[in-house]
């Protein structure tokens, strides 16, 4: 059976002793994969193994089994996560010590005798002499049971430890109708039936007795496919259902499901012999038996405080041997230095070696204690070799990858992330391993787990370091790249609040939560509602509500790109302030404060992601803010970063909403109104009025018009443009009349947009043919939508799309003078400028994708190929005399057919190989396309930099754009605003000097000073998005980029992107 995290953990109903069956522990994978996608609750499980190994040693030995495999698997496929987390299940195995203990949901024998299943602790027992009765720890409670007044009796126990709602008698559930009477009870669907018939859209159904004709024969090849089988598959499901009540519709729902086909091929499981179901999967009892949820509760509200301090600490589980765990962290060890050795490794690939120390430091918090009592010889060995290990490894300069900038770099007292965490075990070390943010349910069950075998984890190895013979400085750092692809850094968490706002808790503390924050975070990434209830209910028993918001920023912000999409985590945080209503929007609306405080050092592409996540956010609730504490930016320059970051928000919001909505969701700020961009429109410049003379474009603009609306062709239309206006006008004025003419023609929606440019396009692109011609296009599509810097980059990027505009021409257009002046208050060019070069190298993406694909494609088509003609070749072979004369056996009808099948199989193998080489043939174009794209990209750059930043000293002095013009003092923002303080857990100078620029000073910098600012800052996120394709191409750069003299400025900015030494 296909198992996940939701698969039942073990057997119930006529298999569990109680009823005299036997238990079968083939499961220990689902058990396995349940501690993998539920990382914060390995305890729980380690504990559950733990227990079930006393009764059956194989079960456990193949969980150990299994977790060693898997753990070997993802060492040499590079599996991060699941090395982490795989290194923290064995600690569970293991166990931790405590001194707290809690029993699982049970209820006082001397009063109410209930006994826990020996095989399900969600499933309890009572037996009397009146009967037997069997309550079931789930989401909806039912009590089964012959005598109302014990029920009654039992109610009353449970409501002592839980939140109880009692529904009363059985009358509706898993949407079920339930009824009752003395004798026996009812059950329906008829909701359920209307529901389904409503969703299928069955609006004139009648009722027949007989619900399928007789001796029907359906095949899948009867009509054409559907385009979309999702809601055949969903209607088919529901039909299933729906036959637990309706047995009479079985054979028509089996037929129906005949055709329901690839269930599995979105999760990359194929299926080819039939399916063995091992248990009883009813939804009731899947749920019933699903402990990983049973703190999803919704009608019986259980109390999730009571649950998350019951699982606070519980006993080991005497799984595997401690010298297991030692042997396990020692290889890790002993590969990390190998890594770092100067004779016998590579230490372009110290992000690995940092990664494998990383697992074992993770891991102690929750093994370190157990590791303590029982080998604390071996496990001081350990540290002592981590100690070494920190003491020669490089210190991460994580410069390139800060949410917040300066000139000055960062303090030389900062810690790295490896550095912090070393220093969080060593005061873990001294404290005697107590984490209070760890579970330990394994205390009480101290008494048995003490006898349990303990197995044996065989030894894991890790794969060797790679070895680079070369000498070049250009090899090594494409090397270094590739090792940090692998094994990106892990950076600290962005600290956005005070210290004091994260209670009182331990440094340890804060790395766990953060750790079982990720863990959500990343299990949970397709599940948000579930991502949301797992955040607010962690095993904690403190508040985190500021780390939680501090983790998710730091994730939505991280350097060079987060883990998931942006919008996953402005969903989260939505849902989080719906779950949280009294706490977390808060939360929020103080972490948006203070980066806001702070907006001037953010790093250029942190901030485009803090406006679209922040307009976003807003979008979903009413777009409400205090925008009246925000008024005075107006008072601000036009290229004040806390200015233009109100101006792009509300620019964005638009976007979202309709002018009108907007305008008045700030009207208690009625001095932001000004940063509002004009009401969106199009600016026809042909547009027909009688107030304006009509000239010749109105005239070509009309008749223009008609012949679109005539419906003349593409090629009608060009005829007349090379013969009417072009031969009197000139190529130019032909542009300016077609673009704005089609423009104006697709301008009431996007589907207009593209209409046109599918049926015009040959127009645009016989009057564009060149560079110079399409920088004129662009020109006259800004123009048209300058009231909508939206319109006007989806037409730029249609119409690249279209290939009517070169991505070349593109760059060019964006640094052309008129833009280069607005780098610095708008975000409208580096909008066109990120989709041109994100759509270039999309393409290229695309292209390697459909030749893999292809390739494959191809060695199926030669097998079918082969195949075929061995069976023709065979048929042939076949021979009979007759009238002494050998002929073929075979009747000719077949051998055509087989000639046929062999024709037509080698044809679809040459099609295939056509294709590929097209495809080969484009990606060698897009290829050269981004190269050449690469080399403008960054020529541009140089050119506009070297114009405006101001030169370096006599003296070799850097000029220090961060440090204004002291003669010039701009309005202040706010003179009462708070500062923020800085989190100096770390080392980290508490310093808010910079936080004071622009409300105690006012905006020093100046439009010059700014404008750098900014193209530098989006140099260096081009050069740190695309650092792959620019390390491909890095040798050409060198030779016509970065030669010369380039201000050190320029060379910082593009190599901090790439991670590379200035002097390289």
């Amino acid at each position: 059976m296909s198992a996940g995290w939701r698969t039942l953990l073990l057997r119930i109903g006529d298999r569990c002793p109680e009823y005299g069956g036997t238990a079968d522990h083939k499961e220990h994978i689902f058990l396995l994969q349940c501690a993998e996608q539920l990382p914060h609750k390995i305890p729980f499980f380690g504990v559950l193994i733990g227990l079930i190994n006393l009764e059956n040693e194989d079960f456990a030995k193949g969980i150990v089994d299994a977790t060693q495999a898997n753990l070997q698997d993802a060492l040499h496929t590079e599996n991060r996560d699941r090395i982490r987390i795989l290194l923290r299940f064995l600690c569970g195995l293991l166990g931790m010590a405590g001194t707290d203990t809690w029993d699982l949901v049970s209820l006082p024998p001397c009063v109410c005798p209930i006994t826990s299943c020996a095989h399900d602790p969600a499933l309890f027992v009572h037996l009397s002499a009146r009967g037997r009765t069997l309550p079931l720890y789930v989401d909806d409670m039912i009590i089964i049971g012959d005598d109302p007044e014990y029920i009654a009796f039992v109610k009353a126990r449970l409501s002592e430890q839980f939140l109880i709602s009692d529904l009363g008698p059985l009358s509706y559930f898993l949407v079920i109708e339930v009824s009752s009477t003395s004798d026996a009870f009812f059950t329906s669907q008829e909701k359920y039936t209307q529901d389904f018939i409503a969703c299928a859209a069955l609006t004139d159904y009648r009722i027949v007795e007989t619900p399928m004709d007789l001796n029907v024969h359906l095949r899948a090849t009867d009509s054409d496919p559907l385009s979309d089988p999702t809601r055949y598959r969903h209607l088919v499901g529901s039909l299933v259902y729906l036959a637990i009540t309706c047995p009479d519709i079985f054979y028509p729902v089996h037929i129906l499901g005949q055709f329901v086909s690839a269930l599995t091929l979105e999760f990359d499981v194929s299926i080819t012999t039939p399916t063995l179901l091992l248990s009883d999967s009813t939804s009731a009892i899947s749920i019933a038996r699903d402990l990983v949820k049973h703190e999803l509760t919704k009608h019986i509200g259980v109390d999730a405080s009571f649950v998350r301090a019951g699982l606070q600490d519980l006993m080991c589980s005497k799984v595997i041997s401690p010298n297991s765990i030692i042997e396990t962290y020692e290889t890790l060890l002993s590969s990390a230095a190998t890594i770092l050795d100067e004779d016998a490794g590579n230490a372009s690939w110290q992000p690995r070696a940092d990664f494998y120390v990383y697992c074992i430091l993770a891991s102690l918090p929750w093994g370190g204690s157990e590791l303590f009592e029982q080998v604390p010889d071996e496990l001081e060995r350990v540290l002592v070799g981590i100690q070494s290990y920190i003491s020669i490894r490089r210190h991460f300069d994580d410069i390139a990858f800060s949410v917040f900038e300066t000139d000055e770099g960062n303090s030389p007292n900062k810690k790295d992330f490896m550095e912090d965490l070393w220093e969080h075990m060593q005061l873990l070390s001294r404290n005697g391993w107590k984490v209070k943010s760890v579970p330990k349910p394994y205390l009480s069950f101290e008494a048995q787990l003490v006898v349990g075998k303990s197995h044996r984890f065989h030894p894991v190895s890790c794969p060797p370091p790679t070895f680079t013979m070369s000498s070049s400085e250009i090899l090594k750092g494409q090397e270094k790249h590739e090792a940090n692809l692998k094994y990106p850094q892990r950076l600290r968490r962005l600290h956005i609040f005070p210290t004091n706002k994260a209670e009182n808790m331990q440094p340890v503390d804060r790395f766990v939560v953060e750790e079982y924050i990720l863990d959500v975070l990343l299990f949970f990434n397709g599940c948000r509602k579930e991502c949301a209830f797992y955040l607010v209910s962690l095993p904690v028993s403190f508040r985190y509500e500021y780390l939680m918001a501090e983790t998710i920023f730091s994730q939505l912000l991280l350097l060079p790109n987060p883990p998931f999409r942006p919008i996953y985590y402005t969903l989260v945080i939505i849902d989080l302030c719906k779950a949280l209503p009294a706490a977390f929007p808060s939360v929020v609306v103080a972490a948006v404060h203070a980066l806001f405080d702070r907006i001037s050092n953010m790093d250029t592409e942190c901030r485009t992601r803090l406006i679209l996540w922040f307009s976003h956010h807003l979008s979903n609730f009413q777009f409400i803010w205090p925008w009246q504490e925000w008024a005075n930016v107006k008072g601000l320059p036009k290229w004040a970063p806390q200015r233009v970051f109100v101006q792009e928000v509300l620019e964005r919001e638009i976007r979202l909403s309709y002018f009108e909505k907007i305008k008045q969701s700030i009207e208690d700020a009625a001095e932001l109104e000004g940063l509002l961009p004009p009401k969106a429109g199009p600016n026809f410049r042909y547009h027909t009025d009688e107030s304006k003379e009509s000239t010749e474009g109105h005239r070509l603009s009309k008749e223009l018009v008609s012949m679109v609306r005539g419906r003349k062709t593409t090629r009608d239309i060009i005829l007349w443009v090379e013969e009417q206006i072009v031969p009197a006008n000139g190529a130019k004025f032909a542009v300016d009349v077609v673009s704005q003419t089609l423009l104006d023609i697709g301008s009431k929606s996007f589907t207009h947009l593209i209409t046109v440019l599918e049926r015009y396009g040959q127009i645009i692109s016989k009057l564009c043919p060149d560079e110079e011609m399409q920088l004129l296009l662009m020109d006259e599509v800004s123009a048209y939508w300058k009231n909508s810097t939206q319109m006007t980059a989806i037409a730029i990027d249609r119409m690249m799309g279209y290939r009517l505009i070169s991505n070349l021409a593109i760059v060019k257009w964006v640094f052309s003078p008129a833009n280069v002046d607005q780098f610095h208050v708008s975000d409208r060019p580096w909008e066109i400028l990120r989709n041109t070069v994100s759509k270039t190298y999309n393409r290229i993406s695309d292209l390697r994708k459909e030749i893999q694909t292809l390739r494959k494609s191809i060695q199926v088509a030669k097998e079918a190929s082969a195949k075929a003609i061995k069976e023709l070749e065979e048929a042939k072979s076949i021979l009979e005399i007759v009238e002494g004369q050998p002929v073929p056996s075979e009747r000719p009808g077949r051998l055509r057919r087989l000639q046929g099948f062999a024709d037509k199989a080698k044809e679809e193998e040459v099609t295939i190989e056509e294709s590929l080489e097209a495809k080969q043939a484009l990606l060698a174009r897009g290829l050269e396309e981004g190269k050449e794209l690469l080399r403008l990209l960054f020529k541009s750059f140089l050119d506009v930099l070297t114009e405006r930043l101001p030169p370096v000293s006599a003296d070799g002095d850097v000029p220090n754009l961060r440090a204004g013009d002291p003669n010039v003092t701009f309005p202040a923002s706010d003179p009462e605003a708070a500062t923020m303080e800085i989190d100096n857990e770390n080392g980290a100078d508490n310093n808010s000097q910079v936080n004071r620029e622009n409300t105690e000073a006012g905006y020093t910098i100046g439009e010059l000073e700014q404008w750098c600012l900014c193209t530098l800052g989006y140099l260096k996120s081009f050069s740190r998005q695309y650092a792959t394709e620019i390390w491909s191409h890095i040798g050409m750069l060198d030779d016509e980029v970065f030669v010369g003299s380039i201000h050190p400025l320029i060379r910082k900015a593009a190599f901090s992107g790439l991670c590379r030494q200035m002097n390289q």
